[in-house]
């Protein structure tokens, strides 16, 4: 079970042109909860290789109110991942993701060396000779 929230870092007034390290900072000084979108998913992987989710993303009525329920699965096949989504809107506004499919293709990466399966480890038979 995943938990997200998320805040832009742009300024509420975007009438000055203000620098960028500056737009950061003033973008938390004037921070509203209304700011903040949340996010909370689920996952359950079925013998490793196949997967169903299920979602809801919101957030606030002022900034856009956009809010759905999603449903999905995934295969993952000789190390290619492919995504199945559907969302259903949520919000009394009509907005561009409702009732959208989703399909995404991905290519997991291994940055670490380490593989994300555990690999028994083999037995060995050690063969000593003793010389006279």
């Amino acid at each position: 079970m995943v938990l997200e929230f998320n805040k832009l870092l742009v300024p509420s007034n975007k009438e000055e042109d203000i620098g960028l390290v500056s737009g950061i900072f003033r973008s938390f000084s004037d921070a509203q909860l209304q700011d903040v979108t949340w996010a909370l998913g689920t996952e359950y992987k079925f013998k490793s290789n196949f997967s169903f989710r299920s979602g809801y993303y919101r957030e606030s009525l002022n900034k856009g109110s956009v809010q759905f329920f999603s449903l999905g699965t995934g295969i993952e096949i000789s190390g290619l991942r492919l995504d199945f989504s559907y969302l259903i809107n949520t919000s009394r506004i009509q907005n561009q993701l409702q009732n959208s499919l989703r399909l995404s293709l991905g290519i997991p990466l291994n940055f670490d060396g380490n593989t994300s399966e555990e690999v028994p480890e083999e037995e060995s038979t050690e063969i000593s000779s003793s010389g006279n």
